[in-house]
């Protein structure tokens, strides 16, 4: 074949391309419709070549342009869905580990799992929380925690919620083989900007102890008040305060408080690196333990 021949025929094989490409779909207002590709456009009429007609004049007043426009804007509408779906979920798992040598040998692992559900009314929440340390290779802590929490608004401004929550709680070195916490209150946004939030909660609930050693196990009602604020600083950097409290309703000397300071910084749209501060008093602990566990905790955290 000459290259006259191959110039001609790859012409016309663009040419077929082109016209497939340029093929647009005329609606008319009795829910008929033409392919074709469109040559001119007039104020009153619409000029269109197809295959089986030919070329032909179309009046406007005899096409259904709103059609038309909507069949074009529902790629881009499910596309919002999608996105608006995608974002209900949200999930964040960070992990940190520190080491130091010297005379002492200290290492300290820590992990957590957060996936949250939220739209404008209400939010379910799955959380579970880890924590291993040891002293010249001799363990001194395990704890292990988890979390699920169910908030629904009952009021039209958003503000009041009720919640129900559920937690349980492993801690070796205080003599905790397992605690089980099931509990209900309501809550109230102050704020809930993006660049400020802060709320309080009030909750009632029942609490079962099970300890390691021959110690009977207990169970008791408690209230469970929680302040939580968060403030954006400069960009995305954000610092919270979480603080939550039990008191038993026999026995409220026998408090806990548990507060959990932290300074986020991400580093793109997925990274961020968190510093943290955990404090976890209680006014009656068992044999041989503190009253005050202070721990900081430095992780890179991945959110999805």
């Amino acid at each position: 074949m000459t290259k006259k021949g191959i110039v001609f025929l790859l012409f016309c094989f663009c040419v077929a391309v082109s016209s497939k490409v340029s093929a647009e779909e005329i609606y008319f207002k009795n829910n008929d419709k033409i392919t074709g590709t469109i040559l001119a456009q007039e104020d009153d009429t619409v000029t269109v070549e197809t295959q089986a007609l030919g070329i032909v004049t179309i009046r406007r007043e005899f096409l259904n342009e709103d059609e038309k426009e909507k069949q074009n804007s529902e790629p881009e509408q499910v596309a919002e869905i999608q996105e608006a779906a995608s974002k209900l979920w949200t999930r964040e798992f960070s992990a940190g580990y520190s080491l130091s040598t010297g005379n002492t040998e200290k290492s300290q692992l820590s992990a957590s799992f957060e996936t949250k559900r939220k739209t404008e009314r209400n939010e379910f929440t799955l959380k579970a929380e880890s924590l291993y340390s040891s002293t010249d290779e001799k363990m001194d802590s395990q704890r292990y925690s988890g979390m699920a929490r169910y908030a629904f608004s009952f009021s039209d401004n958003l503000k009041w919620y009720n919640f129900y929550k559920f937690e349980a709680d492993h801690d070796r070195f205080s003599n905790i083989d397992y605690r089980l916490v099931p509990s209900t209150g309501v809550g109230y946004w102050f704020s809930d900007a993006e660049d400020f939030k802060f709320m309080t909660e009030l909750g009632a609930g029942y609490e079962y102890t099970d300890y390691r050693d021959r110690t009977e196990s207990t169970s008791e009602g408690i209230f469970i008040p929680r302040l939580f604020l968060e403030k954006r600083l400069i960009g995305k950097t954000r610092i919270s305060n979480d603080i939550t409290m039990y008191f038993p309703v026999g026995e409220p000397e026998a408090y806990r408080v548990k507060g959990e300071a932290a300074l986020t910084s991400p580093l793109d749209d997925y990274w961020s690196l968190k510093l943290s501060v955990v404090d976890e008093f209680n006014n009656r602990p068992g044999n041989n333990t503190k009253k005050n566990d202070l721990r900081f905790i430095s992780s890179v955290v991945y959110s999805f």
